[in-house]
């Protein structure tokens, strides 16, 4: 369907164009003394919570209604966009 091509390509591009995003926060929440290891730790600690029981939720909810996963994804978005919205920024250093 030739149609919906140009549709997924804009999907994808702003797709694309939100991954750029997590390294700009990150260059903005932690000073440069603690960068690497502010950003190692928040990184491993949500991975292991959300990494963990993530696949065994989405897949009980799914079990509930067939949309539920979708519903996850765009709760789990929002949220995203809450924090990076009241993350604290460090200003750059010169």
């Amino acid at each position: 369907m030739p149609v919906v091509l140009l549709p997924l390509n804009v999907l994808a591009g702003l797709g694309a164009g939100s991954a750029v995003l997590a390294p700009i926060l990150i260059i903005r929440a932690f000073p440069p003394p603690v960068r690497f290891s502010g950003f190692s730790f928040s990184y491993n600690i949500s991975y292991a919570l959300f990494g963990e029981t993530t696949p065994p939720l989405v897949s009980w909810i799914a079990h509930l209604n067939l949309i539920s996963p979708a519903h996850y994804l765009a709760f789990a978005a929002i949220v995203g966009m809450i924090t990076v919205l009241l993350a604290p920024t460090v200003p750059a250093s010169e």
